[in-house]
């Protein structure tokens, strides 16, 4: 029967190969997306509670033409993007 020494010599190095690839770019790829997904999900309920809050009080706002402020205090505004 044949040695095979080059052939597993190389079936190791590319296995070697996808093991460093799946460490070096898909897990930083995952912790990224999963950091950007936590964001938009706090952001997500600010806006909520301050729609909330706009519903409850809705004769006590400002409406600017960039901006919506509660009359009451205008340290809680919100930005309005027009896209």
């Amino acid at each position: 029967m044949k040695k095979c020494d080059g052939f597993l010599l190389i079936d190791a190095l590319l296995s070697m190969s996808i093991i460093i690839i799946i460490c070096l770019i898909l897990l930083p790829i995952t912790y990224q997306l999963n950091q950007q997904y936590e964001k938009a999900l706090i952001d997500l309920e600010h806006v909520r509670a301050f729609y909330t809050e706009v519903v409850i009080n809705e004769e006590q706002i400002i409406q600017n033409d960039k901006s919506i402020c509660l009359q009451k205090d205008h340290s809680t505004c919100i930005q309005i993007d027009e896209n």
